[in-house]
């Protein structure tokens, strides 16, 4: 593996921190006087999402990783595994739900979702910002409330629960944020 310092950082890159495999979403040179320069970075611990500050000095080094990104069809789950479909060679993989975490809440079938691998084993699942997802059940609004904001339960074709407003009916489509499981709006 490629050895990099502090200098070389890119928005993008990945590199071995603590044992941690993360991402680099920013970074920026910062230099104080009377003292060495230092590096402040927002990283994102890839396997477990969290977005980690982080101070590095000049003569750091750190391992890069290479990681692969491979398009993937979501066909159906188990009780310990997400199987998908790899778009590539067409065989079927499992990702284990440890490593697909809070990502399987929002992947409907037949979804086509990027999947990133470290030496041959995967490590996690992209998912974008928001999805476009399909109200399966909800509870029955309040007729004529429309002011107040009232929110109510419904259940997504994933099956995740999410709040939404009481207009919304089952069979509507609406935006998900899938960072933080909230309604966004609808389509």
């Amino acid at each position: 593996m490629a050895q990099i310092g502090p200098n070389e950082f890119k928005n993008g890159i990945t590199i071995k921190v603590d044992h941690r495999i993360c991402t680099i979403l920013e970074f920026q040179h910062v230099k104080m006087q009377m003292r060495a320069p230092t590096i402040k970075t927002r990283l994102r611990d890839i396997k477990t999402g969290q977005v980690l500050e982080m101070n590095f000095r000049q003569g750091d080094k750190f391992e890069q990783m290479f990681l692969e990104s491979r398009k993937m069809q979501f066909m159906y789950s188990d009780d310990d595994a997400l199987i998908f479909l790899d778009l590539k060679d067409y065989e079927e993989k499992r990702i284990p739900r440890t490593i697909a975490a809070d990502a399987a809440k929002f992947i409907p079938e037949n979804a086509e979702v990027p999947i990133n691998f470290l030496e041959g084993a995967p490590i996690g699942i992209e998912l974008p910002a928001a999805m476009t997802l399909t109200i399966k059940t909800s509870e029955a609004g309040v007729k004529g409330d429309r002011v107040s904001g009232a929110t109510k339960l419904a259940m997504l074709e994933t099956g995740h629960e999410v709040q939404v407003p009481i207009f919304i009916q089952p069979g509507d489509r609406v935006r998900v944020n899938t960072e933080t499981g909230q309604y966004l709006g609808k389509e």
